[in-house]
């Protein structure tokens, strides 16, 4: 009699995207553009969003959150929401964000952004590359 395998002798399961945070740029605006009505100083950070359908199937991603976070604390400073989208077959699908909020980066320190999304009923979790923020 063969032994059926057990979840230890399976393979793990393969990722069905790849999802890529950046963090391009992260800074602050003093005081505002001509013409702007908005609250100043202001923080900004430019992130970039890639996601990638490594199967030949359609990959549902629900709805999720891009925020910049600080790395030793992990607070929210800025944060957005980010639209559900179903990926088809192998399809690539790169967005850019802009967040913006008050001056909540006066402090010096270091920051990510992170993507909380899901897959099905499955979180997963995102993030870049950590960037020095403020003065040294």
């Amino acid at each position: 009699m063969v032994p059926a395998p057990s979840n230890a002798d399976m393979a793990p399961a393969q990722p069905s995207i790849a999802v890529a945070v950046t963090l391009l740029e992260v800074y602050e605006a003093p005081v505002p553009p001509p013409g702007s009505s908005g609250v100043y100083p202001a923080s900004h950070a430019v992130v970039r969003l890639r996601l990638e359908n490594l199967t030949p199937d359609p990959v549902a991603v629900a709805a999720g959150e891009l925020s910049l976070r600080t790395v030793t604390t992990d607070e929210d400073l800025l944060i957005t929401t980010v639209e559900p989208i179903t990926l088809e077959g192998l399809q690539v699908v790169e967005q850019g964000f802009h967040l913006t909020g008050e001056d909540l980066l006066g402090r010096p320190g270091d920051v990510r952004a992170v993507y909380d999304f899901a897959i099905g009923d499955q979180p997963q979790q995102a993030m870049s590359e950590t960037v020095s923020f403020g003065e040294e």
